[in-house]
């Protein structure tokens, strides 16, 4: 029986906070060459991102410290007398 090929689908998964979700599904006849193809599909497309010069804002956190944690951290940053 000759294998069927089977094309890339990509499929729109979720809405996220300030996201939209999207899933690139590739069939792999070995699975142990899904993970090194999976790996070379999201650096193409990485790098097609690039080039288009599309940039992706992820998450940022903020982290706010009480004077006393400050004044530790700073004479921890300072060099020893």
């Amino acid at each position: 029986m000759p294998s069927r090929v089977r094309l890339p689908q990509i499929i729109l998964t979720d809405f996220g906070n300030h996201a939209i979700h999207w899933e690139v599904a590739i069939w792999m006849h070995d699975p142990w060459t899904a993970r090194p193809a999976t790996s070379a599909l999201h650096e193409t497309i990485w790098n097609a991102f690039k080039k288009k010069r599309v940039v992706i804002a992820f998450p940022q956190l903020d982290v706010h410290f009480v004077p006393p944690v400050t004044a530790r951290l700073a004479s921890a940053a300072s060099p020893a007398a």
